[in-house]
């Protein structure tokens, strides 16, 4: 009889190898894809579809992660591999987990904004008014604003009161869009394609800026089969709708004014049409 103490024998070995090396194809393929994000970001198709979901991807790494405490699965590429695409990871999704304290300009107006998507009906009356109610925002975007609600809203003189100013566009369904306001609003417009609400806003010391509240649909995705496996993504619909408010956008700055885009935009900031919409 032989014993071995502190060792690991020659078939765990071997397993421990053969496993990190199939691992490693985890990380190398998150390399890569990471590469191409940044050296050639998509716009349609599939590959599209990994840029918005890279964070969840890179999710996946964390097991792979894990083998590195089994000492077989130390040899080969998977330390290097899969370290470095954590690193990557904490490059590109770090920065978008921590929100630092804004910068203050002394003298500037201040003000409370809300964004909220209704769901098309989703939520109770009651629930939007008592919402409203509690909220600190002296301004509220809406988006999928029913009938129903936009009555409830419309009906309770407390929001009456503290939203004196406002521009209600209800419809069944998804297509509604509102904005409420405590401070005056000088102009305003409506634009059904896409569901936008442009409106200058006075701030005081003769001061406005523009609220543009956005509601772009979302982009189409193609699913086959009974585990609804994506095969494709088209965004060019939405991506045009993003033009249009980009234009609006750029209007609103053309005649002097700050803008605040907001709304439920349907875009992912790892997508090139955020930064179409969001550059400057």
């Amino acid at each position: 009889e032989a014993a071995v103490t502190g060792r690991t024998s020659q078939p765990t070995r071997r397993r421990g190898s053969r496993t990190a090396l199939v691992a490693s194809a985890y990380p190398a393929a998150l390399l890569l894809l990471s590469a191409l994000h940044v050296v050639a970001p998509q716009r349609h198709g599939v590959l599209a579809l990994t840029q918005i979901l890279a964070p969840h991807l890179f999710v996946g790494l964390i097991p792979v992660l894990s083998l590195l405490l089994w000492p077989p699965a130390r040899r080969g590429p998977l330390p290097v591999l899969s370290l470095s695409a954590a690193l990557v990871a904490a490059v590109r999704f770090g920065p978008g987990l921590v929100s630092w304290p804004a910068s203050e300009t002394p003298g500037a107006a201040r003000l409370t904004v809300t964004s909220w998507n209704l769901e098309a009906g989703s939520v109770p009356d009651g629930t939007v008014v008592s919402m409203l109610q509690s909220s600190p925002a002296s301004i509220v975007a809406l988006q999928e604003l029913t009938p129903r609600q936009a009555d409830a809203i419309v009906a309770d003189p407390e929001l009456a009161s503290r939203y004196a100013h406002r521009v209600l566009e209800p419809r069944d369904g998804s297509l509604g869009i509102g904005l409420l306001s405590a401070p005056p609003l000088l102009d305003q417009e409506f634009g059904p394609d896409p569901l936008i609400i442009r409106a200058r806003l006075h701030v005081g010391g003769g001061r406005s800026i523009t609220i543009v509240d956005a509601h772009p649909f979302p982009a189409r995705i193609k699913f086959v089969g009974a585990l609804l496996v994506p095969v494709d993504y088209d965004p060019s619909e939405r991506d045009a709708a993003l033009g249009v408010i980009r234009s609006v956008v750029e209007r609103s700055t053309a005649e002097g004014d700050g803008v605040l885009l907001v709304g439920d935009l349907n875009v992912s900031d790892r997508e090139p049409a955020y930064r179409d919409v969001a550059a400057g």
